[in-house]
């Protein structure tokens, strides 16, 4: 993403699914638009209500993309703080009404079932300390990756990617996804945040993997559909709440997904 066009720009390119930026790329345009330094500026309202609204399908569209990287908590004054689950970056305050019907099922239930749940205020908990720099994510990936941690290693890789000379983590990057996670379904799952929404034998926001198995099973038509599914999205065949979509996830990698969900028992 150019850094020369104006955020606004940029916000509307990204929201509208003409531009694809990188999860330190959207962090940044949210701290772009966050229009609360301009909020008291009367002659700013129409444009600050504009970036409000802006923010939080950004950070809804950050929610839904990267929710595996993420941690949230409940503020004293109700609005939920978004980190990156390991880097500490903040993606600024969200009001939970503002995002959209998919990131706020999301965020209600890791609030429902973190132990960060509580305010900071019932928690005596100090400010949050600056994040500090752990060093080269290249090397803290590929030693993630020797201790088995795939999430935080595709992490690391992808915010290495960032950096200049992004050949190295690229090669990891596709070494931790087609070499090792490929050949581990539930660890493909988890790394596209499809773990987020599902789980094998428990209903999340979604139906449990083994109610869709028990659901479609001798359909020889689910698995197409089911992994045009979790390609594409869609709605109404497991209640009111949508599936969004999951455009980080290829041919090959859905019908992996499909072939371990349907084997679910």
């Amino acid at each position: 993403m150019s850094r020369v066009r104006p955020a606004f720009e940029e916000a509307q390119d990204v929201v509208a699914g003409r531009s694809r930026p990188t999860v330190r790329e959207l962090f940044d345009l949210i701290h772009a638009i966050n229009p609360t330094t301009r909020a008291s500026d009367p002659r700013r309202r129409a444009q600050t209500a504009r970036d409000y609204e802006l923010k939080a399908r950004l950070q809804s569209l950050l929610v839904r993309s990267h929710g595996d990287e993420l941690r949230v908590r409940l503020e004293d004054d109700g609005t939920i703080a978004i980190a990156h689950r390991y880097s500490n970056r903040d993606a600024c305050h969200a009001q939970l009404d503002a995002l959209d019907d998919d990131a706020r099922a999301w965020v209600r239930w890791q609030l429902d079932t973190s132990e960060e749940a509580p305010t900071a205020s019932t928690r005596g908990d100090a400010p949050a300390p600056e994040a500090e720099d752990h060093g080269d994510p290249l090397e803290r990936g590929r030693q993630a990756l020797a201790e088995y941690d795939f999430e935080l290693a595709v992490s690391l890789f992808r915010e290495a990617l960032v950096e200049p000379g992004g050949v190295e983590p690229a090669r990891a990057l596709l070494e931790v996804l087609v070499d090792s996670l490929a050949q581990d379904a539930e660890a493909l799952a988890k790394s596209r945040g499809c773990l987020a929404c599902h789980a094998p034998a428990a209903k999340k926001i979604g139906p449990s993997y083994k109610d869709i198995a028990a659901k479609y099973q001798g359909d020889a038509a689910a698995p197409a559909m089911l992994a045009a599914k979790i390609q594409k999205g869609g709605s109404g065949n497991w209640g009111k709440v949508p599936m969004p979509p999951n455009p980080r996830i290829d041919d090959a990698a859905a019908k992996t997904l499909v072939t371990w969900i349907l084997a679910t028992k």
